[in-house]
């Protein structure tokens, strides 16, 4: 999907597929499981839903602090990508 945002503050819109921006299907509940596994992982982002023109799709909201140390920059990072990816293998085992 589409990454927005102005500084440190980022939406990120999740999709089942890319090309043709597919949302997932709410049941999967993807914004709000990828944000519990970011804080199972030591990261912290806002889950969403509703971002698509029809009124679906998960987004995903970053804001961390104004003051923030490079290191603590790429621990968000980690969290977030290891949360996308535990979401990536989960839905492809449910498929």
């Amino acid at each position: 999907g589409d990454v927005r945002g102005i500084g440190l503050l980022r939406g990120v819109e999740i999709v089942s597929d890319k090309p043709t921006k597919t949302p997932f299907f709410r049941a999967l509940r993807a914004a709000e499981t990828i944000s519990a596994h970011a804080m199972a992982a030591g990261g912290w982002i806002l889950p969403g839903y509703g971002a698509a023109p029809e009124g679906q799709g998960d987004w995903l909201g970053l804001a961390p602090p104004f003051v923030i140390s490079e290191k603590e920059i790429g621990q968000l990072v980690a969290a977030v990508r290891t949360a996308l990816d535990r979401f990536a293998e989960e839905s492809r085992a449910a498929a």
